[in-house]
């Protein structure tokens, strides 16, 4: 399953061990799922991870942000147009790197994302909704 994380979500995740992002990112480096980036994505991963005030707060160790940048780096998969008509126009490449990317879902903690709840047929979900929908397909898998 290819899924499309927001920046918020991982910055998120790295923040607050006691988070469903931080679940999710566990989830993610067990396996139960690909994250998908575009260069874009991971450009602004990349940037939001290494402000100087938001990591002084992460609840991970300095090893562990480090592998999961290291990561989100591997994963850049190229460049694709911005899409849709979002409230918030900066959240156009998101939604061009899921429909690019062919991604299954869209997780994201951004209101304006997550009001249109989907986009060309992709599922736009919180953290949470995700975590719950990774657990159902885990349980009804043969």
């Amino acid at each position: 399953m290819r899924v499309v994380v927001d920046a918020n979500v991982v910055v998120s995740g790295l923040m607050r061990l006691d988070r469903p992002p931080a679940a999710l990112l566990d989830a993610w480096r067990d396996g139960r799922f690909e994250i998908a980036l575009s260069n874009e994505l991971t450009k602004e991963m990349i940037q939001v991870m290494g402000r100087p005030h938001l990591a002084a707060r992460y609840d991970r160790t300095t090893a562990e942000v480090d592998a999961v940048r290291d990561a989100i780096l591997d994963l850049a998969a190229g460049s694709h147009p911005p899409m849709g008509d979002p409230r918030d126009p900066n959240d156009r490449h998101v939604l061009g790197a899921a429909v690019g990317l062919t991604a299954d879902f869209i997780v994201s903690g951004d209101k304006d994302l997550l009001v249109l709840e989907s986009f060309e047929d992709i599922p736009i979900l919180s953290p949470r909704q995700f975590l719950d929908r990774l657990n159902e397909l885990a349980s009804s898998a043969p």
